[in-house]
C-alpha cells in the first residue's frame, strides 16, 4: 500500500509541477512605431501604427492614446493590417504631448507592456515620461482579462480525467509483474 500512495503522490506532484512552471519566453519583439517616441509633429495624426518582429493577437491586445489633459483619443477598435502590426486610429484632440500606451499578447503567448510620448501642434519637444507617468498609463491598458475559452478549458478537464484514470490504472496493476485479467460473471 506504501508504494501505491508513494505514485499516486509523485503523479500528483509532477502533474502540479507540470501545470504552475512557466515556459520562459524568448527575446522580447522589436518595436517601431509611428510616430515614433519623441515625434514632433506639426498636426495630429489620424492613427497610431505599433509594428513588432513577431505576430500580434488583435483580440487580446489594447492600445490607448491620450490627449495633453489626459482624455482618450482613441477613435474606434484598434484594427489589425498585417500580422504583426497595430493600427489605433486617432480622432483630432488639442496640441500637446500625446501618449501612446500599450499592452500586446503575441501570438507565441509572450507579452509586451509600454508606453511612450510624441507632441503634435507644439513644435516642441514632448515631455519624457516618468516611471509614475509610465505605470499610470501603462496601467490603463493592463486592466483586463484574459480568460481561458470554453473549449480549451473542456480539454483541460478530459486531460486531468485522464490522468487520474492512468494513475488509478497504474495503482490497481500487480506488483510482481503477473497480468492482470478482469473476468466478468454472468449473474446466476
Amino acid at each position: 500500500m506504501r508504494r501505491s500512495a508513494a505514485t499516486v503522490a509523485c503523479l500528483v506532484l509532477g502533474t502540479i509541477l507540470a501545470l504552475i512552471t512557466p515556459v520562459p519566453a524568448g527575446a522580447e519583439p522589436d518595436l517601431t512605431a509611428d510616430p515614433a517616441p519623441g515625434a514632433i509633429l506639426t498636426t495630429m495624426p489620424a492613427a497610431v501604427t505599433l509594428r513588432f518582429s513577431a505576430d500580434v493577437d488583435l483580440e487580446t491586445s489594447h492600445i490607448a492614446v491620450s490627449g495633453p489633459d489626459g482624455a482618450g483619443l482613441a477613435d474606434g477598435e484598434a484594427e489589425q493590417p498585417g500580422r504583426t502590426v497595430l493600427r489605433q486610429p486617432v480622432r483630432a484632440g488639442a496640441p500637446g504631448d500625446l501618449t501612446v500606451a500599450y499592452h500586446v499578447i503575441f501570438s507565441d503567448g509572450a507579452s509586451t507592456t509600454g508606453a511612450y510620448r510624441f507632441s503634435a501642434g507644439t513644435g516642441a519637444v514632448p515631455a519624457p515620461l516618468d516611471s509614475t507617468a509610465e505605470r499610470a498609463a501603462t496601467s490603463a491598458v493592463s486592466r483586463h482579462r484574459h480568460d481561458i475559452d470554453p473549449f480549451s478549458a473542456v480539454l483541460l478537464v478530459i486531460d486531468g480525467a485522464v490522468l487520474v484514470a492512468v494513475g488509478g490504472l497504474l495503482m490497481l496493476r500487480p506488483r510482481h509483474g503477473s497480468p492482470v485479467s478482469l473476468r466478468l460473471e454472468e449473474p446466476r
